[in-house]
Formats: C-alpha cells, sequence, structure tokens
C-alpha cells in the first residue's frame, strides 16, 4: 500500500497502541492517513 501527499510540512504521530497518524498544517483536526503499523515500543 502506498500513498502520496504533495510536499508540505507534515507531522507524524507515532502512538502507544503502535499506529501512525499523518497530519498537515492546513489547520484539520483529522488525520490525513491512519495505518497500523509493526512496530512495537522498546522497552
Amino acid at each position: 500500500m502506498t500513498a502520496t501527499f504533495p510536499e508540505a510540512v507534515r507531522l507524524l504521530v507515532f502512538k502507544g497502541d503502535c499506529s501512525v497518524l499523518v497530519h498537515d498544517d492546513a489547520g484539520g483536526y483529522k488525520p490525513l492517513n491512519w495505518s497500523r503499523t509493526m512496530l512495537r515500543p522498546e522497552g
């Protein structure tokens, strides 16, 4: 799965439940993308 966004400032939020949210700087509250990852917190 791939997603392409135009060049811009992005905020990536790596959450404790191993999901990733992608926000832009347009002022909206909803993320541009939501996906589960296989990342696991260390420790």
